[in-house]
């Protein structure tokens, strides 16, 4: 079972997290052990970033918060990391046609 996040909010949460949502904002990442499947994932520097982003999105959106942060995963990905949350997913991208 997945849990489906607004995109634009995750976006606008990284941006008011001082993270670039283009460069950071991923929504089909697929970790160890997910065997094909995907998620939603931030690409940071730092795993300070990450938190920085969990207590930010907390603050807009305490509902989900706290469960979002139990699913939190975590692979090195060169110079920095990648931070995954199994069973979570973005909404589909508007097409602005």
């Amino acid at each position: 079972m997945s849990t489906t996040l607004d995109r634009q909010t995750i976006r606008d949460v990284a941006y008011r997290t001082d993270l670039e949502p283009d460069d950071v904002v991923r929504d089909s990442y697929s970790g160890r052990a997910m065997y094909g499947e995907t998620c939603f994932a931030l690409y940071v520097d730092k795993i300070a970033d990450a938190v920085k982003f969990l207590v930010r999105f907390g603050q807009e959106q305490p509902q989900d918060a706290c469960r979002l942060a139990d699913d939190m995963r975590c692979d090195q990905m060169g110079l920095g990391q990648v931070v995954y949350f199994p069973g979570w997913r973005l909404t589909a991208e508007e097409n602005n046609e």
